[in-house]
């Protein structure tokens, strides 16, 4: 790694820091708050995620054994830990248990759809210089923008219900 790769990387990392505190401060001034039922539907997203990464990597090891696949197996492994933490996130959005009660969701929802933005934005940069990485930032920016509609379309499905129910 040379230099300026390094100091690249540092400042990179205090700029994300700093306006994740930022973020923190100015947008999301709440402490999160939890009731018992989504605690209980996180952890059971938290179990299915979990399960699903253990037979993820269960399978993955058994092909790579018998097929021998002659790519590098960090984004297939990146990949499947991506996978069971979209299980975890889109199960907790469809039993209401992924946001807290006291926060706006559109923040959330906003937020998400940024990150998942600079994630492609950075993926597109990084395709010429390091396609693993390119790959990797690819997959994070599709989990996370997959997260985002899921949670829209959960949004819009509880506010036509609650428009609904004011009606009748």
């Amino acid at each position: 790694m040379n230099i300026a790769y390094g100091i690249g990387f540092i400042c990179g990392l205090i700029f994300v820091v700093a306006a994740a505190f930022i973020i923190r401060k100015l947008i999301f001034r709440k402490k999160a708050v939890y009731d018992e039922r989504q605690k209980i539907e996180q952890g059971k997203a938290c179990k299915a995620g979990f399960y699903f990464l253990l037979a993820y990597c269960l399978c993955f090891g058994f092909a790579d054994n018998i097929f021998d696949f002659r790519f590098t197996q960090l984004p297939i492994m990146f990949g499947g830990a991506l996978i069971s933490v979209m299980i975890y996130a889109v199960y907790c959005i469809w039993k209401e248990a992924y946001f807290p009660i006291n926060q706006s969701s559109i923040k959330w929802i906003v937020l998400l759809i940024a990150i998942g933005g600079i994630n492609i934005f950075v993926a597109v940069m990084n395709r010429s210089v390091n396609m693993e990485s390119s790959i990797i930032n690819g997959m994070c920016a599709a989990m996370i923008l997959i997260i985002s509609v899921i949670s829209l379309i959960k949004l819009l499905i509880v506010r036509r219900s609650c428009h609904e129910e004011s009606e009748t």
